[in-house]
Formats: structure tokens, C-alpha cells, sequence
């Protein structure tokens, strides 16, 4: 019988490791998505709905209301209306999530963000998305550091 003498890590762990491998972990970088930032009940988007201003573009529309909280929130909302099949909602969505993700620190804190896509999503690259994502926020005043247009 032979013993392996180094431990095993286990596979797919989440665990907190303190290795060169965390520096490279988006969440440790401030690029992660977790729960907080998310809009996740229904008044939460009824409330962006009704007291928020729209912007709208050729793949999204972005509504947009201030908040106290100091944090930018993501909410999104892809229909059966603008997109049959579920695969095309969960990519969208999936795409959308990602756009935000990405550029987060970019926002300016204290708004909820309501993303809706629209039936060209679906066909949209990744890089056209995310850039009429930053036009529409530029256009509402959410990019810190640049004047609303």
C-alpha cells in the first residue's frame, strides 16, 4: 500500500485559498457579481419602473432611478415576447450580466439599473452590447467621471 504524501485539494471547491490563484479571481478584484448588487423582488423593479427615467436603444432598454443605497443594483428582464425561445433569454440575460460585470466600477454608486432586452439582443455581439450598454449609461449620467449627454 502507498501513501501519497502531499494532501489532495478537492475538486471545484469555492473555498477561501490565500494563493497567487485568489489574485486572479474576479471576485477578489472587485469584478465579481454577488447578491447585493442584484434587483431581485418585484417592487424592487416596479420602483426603477415607475419613478425612473428610460433610455432606449437598438438591443436594450435601460431604465434607470436613483438610490440611496451608495451601490449601483443590476435587474434584468428578458420577455417571451422579444424572444420565443428560453436558450435566447438566458443568453441575453447571461450577456447582460456579463457587460455589467465587467464595467461595474465604471458606475457611478447610487442607482438601480434596469436592463430589458429587445429581439436584437439575440443576434448582437458581445462587444456591441456591452458598448450601447456604456452609450445608454453615459446618456443617463451613470458614468463616474463623465458629464450626462
Amino acid at each position: 500500500m502507498t501513501v501519497d504524501p502531499e494532501p489532495q485539494e478537492p475538486v471545484g471547491g469555492r473555498g477561501r485559498v490565500s494563493s497567487p490563484e485568489a489574485v486572479l479571481d474576479p471576485v477578489c478584484r472587485g469584478e465579481g457579481f454577488p447578491r447585493r448588487l442584484r434587483l431581485l423582488r418585484p417592487f424592487e423593479f416596479k420602483a426603477v419602473f415607475d419613478g425612473g427615467s428610460r433610455h432606449v436603444g437598438r438591443c436594450m432598454v435601460m431604465w434607470v432611478r436613483p438610490a440611496g443605497s451608495g451601490q449601483v443594483r443590476l435587474g434584468l428582464v428578458t420577455s417571451k415576447r422579444a424572444m420565443r425561445r428560453a436558450v435566447d433569454r438566458n443568453a441575453v440575460r447571461r450577456r447582460f450580466r456579463e457587460c455589467f460585470r465587467k464595467n461595474r466600477l465604471r458606475f457611478a454608486p447610487g442607482a438601480d439599473i434596469v436592463l430589458v432586452g429587445r429581439t436584437a439582443a439575440v443576434g448582437a455581439p458581445y462587444a456591441a452590447l456591452e458598448k450601447e450598454m456604456l452609450r445608454l449609461a453615459g446618456k443617463a449620467g451613470l458614468l463616474a467621471g463623465e458629464m450626462s449627454g
